[in-house]
């Protein structure tokens, strides 16, 4: 996910991480984490505590960025820029099917 921070401060790279790991696992594992009707409140959300600071690939390169690795359902990534934070929740159990980095568009020029 992407997302361009608010001018007012109240958003951080932090807190949109920590919001799109509780929402994907809001949305993914209702039956499992979620209690009482819609939206329901969500059992163990993360917290900007849960966050780490890790390196994270991005078109090659690996940058300052964070993780979100204590969910039992989900793993979260993230990188901040100047105007833009870069998001990604993936469930556990794709984790060893995939390689987790961010590439731009700017790296892949339409095809002509």
């Amino acid at each position: 996910m992407t997302t361009r921070p608010s001018n007012d401060g109240w958003q951080t790279p932090e807190s949109t991480l920590v919001d799109h790991v509780n929402y994907v696992v809001m949305n993914t594992f209702r039956e499992q984490r979620a209690a009482g009707g819609f939206p329901g409140e969500l059992d163990s959300p993360a917290t900007t505590a849960h966050i780490e600071h890790t390196s994270v690939r991005v078109d090659g390169a690996d940058l300052p960025g964070m993780h979100l690795d204590t969910d039992p359902n989900v793993y979260g990534v993230g990188v901040a820029f100047t105007d833009r934070i870069l998001t990604a929740v993936i469930a556990r159990d794709h984790l060893t099917d995939i390689t987790l980095a961010f590439e731009t568009l700017a790296s892949h020029p339409p095809a002509g």
